[in-house]
């Protein structure tokens, strides 16, 4: 495979710079490394976007932009969530991740600029259509995450990831036995 350009970014907030306003300063953000790595020559065909936890859903939402610049983006998303709302409720106040509470907190998040689904963003048909391969990693026993909340849908290829960790949330990819697999999936179905 070809690989031309490596981009690495961090959100704002995250390490450096500012904190987030929106929910959209982070996608404008991702965005930007995107617009970089085809500044720097990749191949526009070849472009895919990791990422990890809310990086996985601001990925989605890059590619899911109604932006010719984006179209045939190919993603992996890495131990993120159904909704915003939904993880919001489990973590804030331990509600289940359908419960009133989990709308309210949807709700609230669209109200505040935080309105994040990214289920709903890979099941549009118009943002399926425009999308590249999607590759879904989700880990059984995710500290963070809760089963119902996991994104375990939505991709080309959802793989359960089975290492073993004191956080399966935080731990790097590298350490699960599927990794060789997911970057061999890369390698000949979405870099060839």
């Amino acid at each position: 495979y070809d690989l031309s350009c490596i981009v690495t970014w961090n959100a704002c907030g995250t390490s450096h710079g500012r904190e987030p306003d929106v929910y959209h300063d982070l996608v404008d953000s991702a965005r930007g490394a995107v617009d970089v790595a085809r500044e720097l020559g990749a191949d526009p065909a070849k472009v895919l976007v990791h990422g990890h936890s809310l990086g996985g859903a601001i990925a989605a939402s890059v590619a899911a932009l109604d932006d010719d610049a984006y179209q045939r983006c190919h993603l992996v998303l890495d131990r993120t969530f159904t909704d915003l709302g939904s993880i919001a409720a489990h973590i804030l106040l331990g509600s289940p991740p359908n419960s009133p509470m989990a709308s309210w907190l949807s709700n609230a998040a669209w109200a505040s600029g935080w309105h994040v689904d990214t289920l709903t963003t890979l099941k549009s048909r118009s943002v399926r259509d425009r999308l590249g391969r999607v590759v879904v990693l989700f880990h059984p026993h995710d500290d963070v995450i809760p089963p119902r909340a996991q994104l375990r849908e939505g991709g080309e290829r959802v793989v359960q990831l089975s290492g073993r960790s004191a956080s399966p949330h935080s731990m790097m990819l590298t350490e699960c036995p599927e990794f060789a697999a997911v970057v061999r999936y890369v390698r000949t179905s979405v870099l060839r």
